[in-house]
């Protein structure tokens, strides 16, 4: 009887873990089919950069312009985990130039993707304006302005009171959330 009962926990157990397994399998396929967008669909961020530009473009593009840079953030799911890929990836450059305009830049990548930049200009109140006269609209921390159907700049300021333009693909923010939803 003993044998038969430690039979039966060790057959639930197993069966248990297995439908965690294939549940969780099932998941990711859908997630992968359904949530993930197209990468066929990039749009303007700062600069020359685009969404969907991956790490190793961005570097190349930071080599070629002898822009210093460093790796800030580098986090990945563990290779057993079983949910869909969520890797996230930060590059800082320092002495970024846009518009004329010295700053400092990042660049934030999801699954080797960029999704969005952050550009603290050293002369921040001159730039907003620059960029008010580029996009024909008034940027300020209040809004967001879409310059299209994917890509959103807004102005706001960071925990240090630092203030900063950041440009965000909104699919890929959509992505983001959707994981986090689903598998957080």
């Amino acid at each position: 009887m003993k044998k038969t009962i430690a039979a039966l926990a060790i057959f639930v157990a197993v069966a248990a873990t297995v439908s965690i397994v294939v549940f969780r399998w099932g998941l990711s396929n859908d997630f992968e089919k359904n949530i993930r967008i197209s990468n066929e669909v990039p749009g303007n961020l700062i600069g020359n950069f685009k969404s969907f530009d991956t790490s190793e473009e961005v570097i190349e593009q930071l080599k070629i312009k002898n822009f210093d840079w460093k790796v800030t953030y580098d986090s990945r799911l563990p290779a057993k985990d079983p949910r869909p890929e969520f890797s996230e990836y930060i590059i800082r450059v320092t002495d970024f130039v846009d518009l004329n305009y010295k700053g400092t830049l990042e660049l934030k990548f999801i699954n080797q993707r960029l999704y969005k930049t952050v550009f603290y200009p050293v002369n921040y109140s001159e730039y907003i304006v620059e960029l008010t006269v580029k996009y024909g609209a008034e940027l300020n921390s209040k809004k967001s302005v879409k310059l299209s159907d994917t890509i959103k700049v807004e102005a706001g300021k960071n925990y240090k009171n630092e203030p900063y333009i950041k440009w965000v693909d909104t699919l890929l923010e959509k992505e983001i959330a959707e994981w986090v939803r689903r598998y957080s």
